[in-house]
């Protein structure tokens, strides 16, 4: 059996949803949640759900100007 999977596109190199993935499988996911991670992109949509990587380390996006720019939006109007 072969244990190669396929790979996607690189114009979906650190996508923001994971399900516009063409090839979903689990390599994909993987490297697609390490490069946003090594980014600074903890935060990665999965579908209707958010897959968070703990980064084990304080991160400047919580401060007042970052929930003031995502109160009262919708998930799509706003990145991960």
């Amino acid at each position: 059996k072969d244990d190669t999977q396929r790979v996607n596109p690189p114009k979906f190199s650190k996508i923001e949803d994971m399900s516009e993935l063409t090839c979903l499988n689990d390599a994909s996911v993987l490297y697609n949640l390490k490069e946003r991670y090594y980014s600074g992109l903890i935060y990665t949509y999965s579908g209707l759900f958010c897959v968070v990587v703990n980064p084990y380390k304080r991160l400047p996006i919580y401060s007042e100007n970052v929930i003031e720019m995502y109160k009262g939006k919708k998930r799509e109007q706003m990145p991960p």
